[in-house]
């Protein structure tokens, strides 16, 4: 049964730890081509594709190359940098006066603990709301959500410029030159969207309800510990996180230059950031996160190793001594053995060393046996050897 469970144990961290290093290798091949990656405005990609069209080797060592299905489109992989834009928002679910390029929304149940082990719940602080929704994922996996996203918008080249009024930079789009983008409703978010809202609800609880919730809070008291669990579902609280019209953003994707119509476009975008330095330290945080949790799987794999091993030698040790056993078995069946000459009658020069079974004689040694003769027959009287004794002598 030990061994049973070990090797179980063995098996399951070792396919794991094999898992997850296809997983970081995977993640490292993403990394490596999103650091490589170049970032462009889109004016000044169309200025680059647009003096190299005939270089294919400067076009190829940025990561571009020509449409294989259309000949008049270039297309490749960048970081695009501007100020996103649609004539078609999104209408906001909690604000709804404020337009948006993307909207998710999402709600999660509250519970009575939820609120006196969580006081953000009572007055909602959005820096860690919106904290958690970035790098935690949703907080405590929400029960429903729904995104929403514009059917296109237009990513704008921009200049900055001092607003002396508020004393701060702003950025003011170039209305010319600008890359569409297209929806994609699986598109990574994360990096980019910002809170927009959230509303809490408290649902009116029964007199049964509250005394549990007070008995809960009397024994917190007493113990001075967190609840482990939920308790009484006592209302929900809405989120939402979004994209709003007219904000500066930076887009990942496939870019597709078309040298007739001189316009350029990104379909199904990968990833909406802040700045390319937000996806990069997630990935990053991903593939640590991952070598964190092999070193602790070569734990147990390391013991049920060492485990193992010790059965395994265990087993070798049992299996050698039942063999000298049967050895020692087979000499006492032997009553009477009659030595002639201690020399072996094939090589005429080593000390015969082994009984030749069944005619019992002692007249040869194992390495002749083993090597010399073709026929395994005794030297002595010719009769079959079924299987040889080997005899040690001092």
């Amino acid at each position: 049964m030990d061994t049973f469970l070990y090797s179980a144990l063995g098996l399951g961290s070792f396919l794991t730890i094999f898992n997850l290093n296809q997983a970081i290798s995977i993640l490292n091949e993403k990394l490596n081509k999103l650091e490589n990656a170049q970032t462009f405005l889109p004016e000044s990609l169309i200025s680059f594709l647009k003096q190299n069209l005939e270089n294919q080797g400067i076009l190829n060592k940025n990561g571009f190359q020509k449409n294989e299905s259309n000949p008049d489109e270039i297309t490749g992989k960048v970081f695009l940098k501007g100020i996103a834009s649609t004539r078609h928002p999104i209408k906001s679910r909690l604000m709804p006066q404020l337009p948006l390029i993307y909207s998710n929304y999402y709600i999660n149940k509250v519970y009575s603990n939820n609120i006196h082990n969580d006081h953000r719940l009572y007055q909602i602080n959005q820096d860690d709301l919106l904290r958690q929704s970035l790098y935690q994922g949703y907080p405590n996996s929400p029960n429903e959500s729904i995104i929403n996203e514009a059917p296109y918008f237009n990513l704008y080249g921009y200049e900055a410029y001092d607003d002396k009024i508020l004393k701060t930079i702003k950025y003011r789009k170039k209305p010319d030159i600008f890359c569409q983008i297209s929806r994609n409703m699986k598109i990574d978010a994360k990096g980019a969207a910002r809170l927009i809202g959230s509303r809490i609800y408290y649902k009116s609880l029964s007199l049964v309800e509250r005394l549990i919730v007070f008995i809960y809070l009397i024994l917190e008291a007493i113990f001075s510990r967190q609840a482990t669990v939920k308790g009484i579902r006592v209302g929900y609280v809405e989120h939402e996180v979004g994209i709003r019209n007219d904000s500066l953003l930076d887009v990942y994707g496939k870019v597709i230059y078309d040298t007739k119509k001189k316009n350029l476009r990104m379909e199904f975008p990968e990833f909406f950031l802040r700045n390319k330095k937000l996806i990069l330290n997630r990935i990053f945080r991903e593939i640590r996160d991952k070598k964190m949790f092999i070193l602790f799987l070569m734990i147990p794999l390391i013991l049920s190793m060492v485990k193992l091993g010790s059965k395994a030698l265990a087993w070798i040790k049992k299996w050698n001594n039942l063999r000298q056993n049967m050895n020692k078995d087979k000499l006492n069946s032997i009553k009477k053995i009659v030595i002639d000459d201690l020399q072996c009658m094939v090589c005429l020069s080593n000390i015969n060393n082994v009984i030749l079974v069944p005619c019992e004689h002692f007249c040869m040694c194992k390495e002749c046996y083993l090597h010399k003769i073709e026929q395994k027959k005794c030297p002595k009287c010719n009769r079959e050897i079924n299987e040889i004794i080997e005899v040690f002598l001092p």
